[in-house]
């Protein structure tokens, strides 16, 4: 039942972060009607389209999973190879990341916090917007753990502590920003600002909640059995909610 309940989740994950891709979307048609570009629909636009085509991704594998786990298995499980004395020890502390969920997981976050602050480093005057190129780079760069040769090397260990940075990089830059904007701005601009911390807050923990990663699971913090589908259905709830403040906080004003 809670297998089923989870699946359910991401499928209606899918109809939310559509109808946010075309919020966005249309807000950005109207900003360019009225003459000024608002770059920040178009990152958010890209963002929700994003996390729409990564929840597909995710909602097939939660039904094949039911269906028949064995054609899902491998992607929690650790790359082949894992077995052989000295591979895991050029990965140093970050053996427990080297799942194909957790690669596709960190290369999904970097896309999405790329997106989210490419508006961000546009409006304080960083016109190349250099930390974007950066994470989208280490995104594609993570794919290449996938390699065999590649999989049990330095190079992943650096890349994925590249991540880890490009990420904490990411969230510090988009949430100063906006702490300033609210700390700075009165009335409606920062009730906005505060809306968007909260949402970026909500967001991320939600997506890590669906990667069910052990440590910070539902079990992990409470101490009880709790099936990790618990920790799916949460994360699901908690991202519909950063959902509905990003939308308060970046609509059109009347």
């Amino acid at each position: 039942m809670e297998e089923l309940i989870a699946a359910l989740a991401r499928i209606a994950l899918i109809g939310v972060y559509f109808y946010m891709f075309y919020f966005f979307r249309s807000n950005y048609i109207k900003s360019k009607q009225s003459g000024f570009v608002n770059k920040f629909f178009i990152g958010y636009g890209v963002f929700f389209l994003a996390l729409f085509g990564f929840q597909i991704g995710l909602s097939i594998y939660s039904v094949l999973d039911i269906i028949e786990p064995s054609l899902v298995n491998w992607i929690r499980e650790s790359f082949p190879g894992s077995e052989i004395p000295g591979n895991t020890e050029k990965i140093l502390f970050l053996e427990n990341l080297i799942l194909p969920l957790y690669i596709l997981g960190l290369a999904g976050i970097l896309i999405l916090i790329g997106a989210q602050i490419y508006p961000v480093e546009e409006t304080i005057g960083w016109k190349r917007t250099p930390g974007t190129k950066i994470l989208f780079i280490i995104s594609g760069g993570l794919l290449l753990i996938f390699i065999p040769a590649i999989t049990w090397s330095y190079y992943s260990f650096i890349m994925v502590t590249s991540s880890i940075l490009g990420f904490a990089y990411g969230l510090i830059l988009n949430l100063a920003v906006n702490i300033k904007i609210a700390v700075a701005s009165t009335g409606d601009l920062r009730k906005r600002s505060i809306s968007i911390i909260f949402a970026s807050f909500l967001f991320y923990l939600g997506f890590l909640y669906t990667l069910e990663i052990q440590e910070i699971s539902l079990e992990a913090i409470t101490g009880l059995k709790i099936p990790m589908d618990w920790d799916t259905v949460l994360g699901c709830v908690l991202q519909t909610l950063a959902a509905l403040l990003y939308r308060q906080g970046l609509k059109i004003s009347d």
